[in-house]
């Protein structure tokens, strides 16, 4: 993710941090193998808190975490009802609290690479310091320093238990005493005792007949309660060692329940009520409700603090509680996506509003389909996150609502508000779409993990992202890099791979090629953009060094060849658009209705001539001794690419990835080639791609194996 990534000005976005009660191991699992900016965090903090517990935090958060996800269950509803067994390392208070600090702030930091700026924030409990740290209050040490050594201290007291009632304030008080304190309250009737073990249970069993029950909140201690006071003394000791700072963002305090001061943010005796007083998070919303376009955002695990802040105002999680069967990624995506619905976000054009009665029906048309308001008559609508399909669904209501006839390509050719009225006819009549050449063309767009680019496509972007950051499908059945690794990547196109294998953080040095001079300067601007180190050649990589004719799709980069067949082309996208149909991708009955004038767009090409070199060559003059990973995507290409390696340079390469057209046996031919040369081979072939003769094959060097033999 850039640090330069525009922000969501409006509206106002508070963070919400969890305390403890929600942790579970592998939260966070999934963003952990394929945020960048998350797993740098979560490493940095866990680097820091390892010699204070002697234990590498990494261990208990995921302690598979080189290998693949579980996969993810259903909705598990012993979990969701706090029944059932529970891990014991996240059930320690020593470990549970630094877990839930780490895996909070490293949220917090991923939001904010993606340009979610908090306003305010609220901390719950522990959640508190999380807050204060984003604020600067303690810097990130002290903060890990503080929030480790107050759970060991919390650890050496007596167990205790925590239940929440639903009772108002002044309605519990009767149930208070040496034994049992009030810990939160969370509401105007949500209140949590906190207290020794006995007590509670005695509490909960003379509930056992409400229609209202109280419940048991899993943990070992009683939080927040005069059984805190015996770890005071000495905490105030670890405070006092801390640089404490003015909050630099505001944040609500959890003792007074609304904004913290300067004086208290750096008085140590505040951090001692902290932990010992109750948390008054209900009157903490209360505070924060009040202003004007107040959103809520939950940075942390589960759903507990967004399902009592949504009356408050619209509430979102960041991920998915322990009982439910829903990644991480596609909370993370749903919740990004409702952010941005929430207002315009920012773009590369003022807004300009329409001017007449046309192309206000257009404005209005755009704005239901795209789901988003504000939208300008000179907003790109690819910019603004438009793709084929939902083009295809405004041309719909275009001529359900008013009869007005348009072809997908006129839309391609004109995607803004004030273009597409010009060329459609207000009074109903049909107009044809231009023959003129496409124009290559690029747009700013924000992938999934945050990251800023520039691309030609979405639909295909999104494919390709899916494909590389979240199905590894390059990289899946290899080894993990190396670090300072060398990577060749063949077939670059505007950089996806490059930025993966950049994301993963091994120190890699990236070789890119890109032979269409379009798509090259868009991959330089990615890499660039991104602080990638590569190196990158404007060609692309072959038998011979010579000149070719390429074949460039401004709609379909992906698809660009030296071998490019307008036929052929059609034919694999045909195949992919069936597969989804065939598994029920939602909305591909109206694809495939306009599915032949979509693929006629997709495959008008320009012609152009590039230049090739063989990989041996590159090898020679960069003095590169060592290939890591070989990734050859080339559209028909990928033999010519192999017959480009010498037999001496043939021991260098230790693995690779490549797309192969399966052309009158071209798959068993490269599979029985490189087994000669001493590789293990897997092939494969995705289901999306199933009749469309492409596959993917993964060659690993094998232990021990060195072989010069000439390919056939």
């Amino acid at each position: 993710m850039s640090s330069s990534s525009s922000s969501i000005c409006s509206p106002r976005i508070a963070f919400l941090f969890p305390g403890l009660g929600e942790q579970y191991v592998h939260m966070a699992a999934e963003l952990y193998q394929t945020e960048p900016v998350f797993r740098g965090q979560i490493d940095t903090c866990c680097d820091i808190v390892t010699p204070l517990l002697d234990i590498d935090l990494r261990t208990v958060l995921y302690p598979a975490r080189c290998e693949p996800l579980p996969a993810s269950p259903k909705l598990d509803l012993r979990a969701m009802l706090r029944r059932g067994p529970r891990n014991d390392a996240l059930d320690r208070t020593d470990l549970a609290q630094p877990a839930t600090f780490v895996v909070e702030y490293a949220l917090a930091q991923l939001w904010m690479a993606r340009g979610v700026q908090p306003d305010a924030m609220l901390g719950y409990s522990i959640g508190e310091y999380v807050a204060a740290c984003l604020a600067e209050v303690l810097s990130l040490p002290e903060a890990l320093r503080l929030v480790t050594r107050r759970a060991q201290l919390i650890q050496r007291l007596p167990e205790g238990a925590m239940l929440a009632v639903p009772l108002p304030e002044r309605a519990i008080e009767n149930l208070l005493g040496e034994r049992v304190s009030l810990a939160a309250v969370n509401g105007a009737s949500l209140c949590v005792l906190a207290g020794t073990t006995q007590a509670i249970e005695a509490i909960e069993a003379r509930w056992g007949g409400s229609q209202q029950p109280a419940v048991r909140i899993p943990t070992t201690h009683a939080f927040h309660s005069k059984m805190m006071e015996p770890a005071a003394g000495d905490f105030l000791e670890l405070v006092k060692a801390c640089s404490l700072r003015a909050p630099r963002i505001p944040y609500i305090s959890n003792v007074t329940g609304t904004w913290i001061t300067a004086a208290q943010a750096t008085n140590p005796a505040y951090w001692v009520e902290h932990l010992c007083k109750p948390v008054r998070f209900g009157a903490g919303l209360e505070v924060l409700r009040h202003a004007p376009g107040r959103v809520f955002l939950e940075v942390g695990p589960g759903r507990a603090l967004s399902t009592l802040a949504v009356q408050h105002g619209p509430a979102f999680p960041s991920l998915p509680a322990s009982y439910e069967g829903t990644s991480d990624q596609d909370v993370l995506k749903t919740t990004w996506e409702r952010l941005h619905s929430l207002d315009r976000p920012q773009l590369f054009t003022d807004y300009a509003p329409a001017q007449d009665e046309w192309e206000q029906r257009l404005v209005h048309t755009w704005q239901e389909v795209l789901k988003t308001d504000r939208v300008g008559i000179h907003d790109n609508f690819f910019e603004r996150g438009g793709h084929s399909l939902l083009a295809i669904s405004i041309l719909q209501r275009l001529e359900n609502a008013w009869g007005i006839q348009a072809s997908l390509s006129l839309f391609f050719e004109h995607p803004t508000i004030a273009q597409f009225a010009r060329a459609v006819n207000p009074a109903h009549v049909v107009r044809p779409a231009s023959h003129g050449e496409p124009t290559a063309h690029s747009l700013p767009y924000r992938l999934p993990n945050g990251w800023e680019i520039t691309h030609q496509n979405k639909a295909e972007t999104d494919h390709f992202y899916e494909d590389i950051f979240e199905h590894r499908t390059y990289t899946r059945h290899l080894n993990e890099l190396p670090e300072n690794a060398c990577v060749f990547d063949v077939g670059a196109n505007i950089g996806l791979f490059s930025l993966f294998v950049h994301g993963l953080g091994r120190n890699a040095t990236v070789y890119a090629f890109e032979p269409s001079a379009p798509t090259f300067d868009i991959l330089r601007r990615n890499l660039s953009k991104h602080g990638v180190r590569a190196k990158l050649f404007d060609m692309g990589l072959s038998n011979a060094e010579r000149t070719a004719d390429f074949t460039f799709y401004p709609h379909s980069s992906g698809m660009s060849s030296v071998y490019g067949n307008a036929d052929e082309e059609k034919a694999v996208l045909r195949a992919i658009l069936q597969n989804q149909m065939d598994q029920g991708t939602d909305g591909m009955n109206q694809v495939m209705e306009h599915s032949e004038a979509l693929l006629s767009q997709r495959v008008k090409g320009q012609h152009l001539t590039c230049r090739l070199r063989t990989l041996s060559g590159i090898v020679r003059e960069e003095g590169i001794e060592r290939i890591d990973l070989l990734k050859i995507d080339v559209q028909k290409s990928e033999l010519d690419v192999l017959l480009g390696i010498e037999p001496a340079d043939w021991p260098k390469i230790r693995a690779l990835a490549i797309e192969v057209h399966d052309i009158e046996g071209r798959v068993q031919h490269i599979e029985q080639w490189l087994v000669r040369q001493g590789y293990d081979v897997t092939t494969e072939q995705d289901e999306l791609y199933r009749d469309s003769g492409i596959y993917l094959i993964y060659a690993q060097c094998a232990a021990g194996a060195s072989s010069t033999k000439t390919p056939q």
